[in-house]
């Protein structure tokens, strides 16, 4: 199996993904508030509903764009790291609020949590073929 192909497919995927969330947060507010299950204060809440989640999005997106343009593992090792964050960070939202079944915790909750150790074990499959 060429894992090359299948990170490149990934990170293909991971892009429009998060495209399309950028799109809903940005520009399909109404629709987001009731997906991200937010509704912000009148008096900076919506700044802050666009501007964090669009910061991940976007970071993690050049980081797709960047490896498949380098196809630099680097980038990888630091796609790991943001979804080891997003991992800790909901397990600890969960144990301190719970978990509430939503369409959001449906397609985000398995992506954060799979993210890292799919991305390293993938990660691994390349490494290992390039050493032979």
């Amino acid at each position: 199996m060429d894992y090359s192909k299948v990170l490149r497919f990934l990170i293909i995927f991971m892009i429009i993904l998060l495209t399309g969330l950028l799109i809903l947060v940005n520009f399909l507010s109404e629709i987001a508030f009731e997906f991200y299950d937010i509704y912000p204060g009148e008096s900076y809440g919506f700044i802050n509903f666009i501007t964090y989640p669009s910061i991940v999005y976007l970071f993690t997106i050049i980081l797709g764009f960047k490896y498949l343009g380098t196809n630099n593992l680097e980038h990888i090792n630091t796609l790991i790291i943001i979804f080891i964050l997003f991992a800790v960070m909901r397990t600890y939202g969960i144990l301190v609020d719970g978990l509430n079944i939503s369409l959001f915790v449906i397609m985000a909750y398995p992506a954060e949590f799979l993210g890292a150790p799919v991305f390293y074990f993938i990660k691994k499959k390349i490494e290992n073929s390039n050493n032979y």
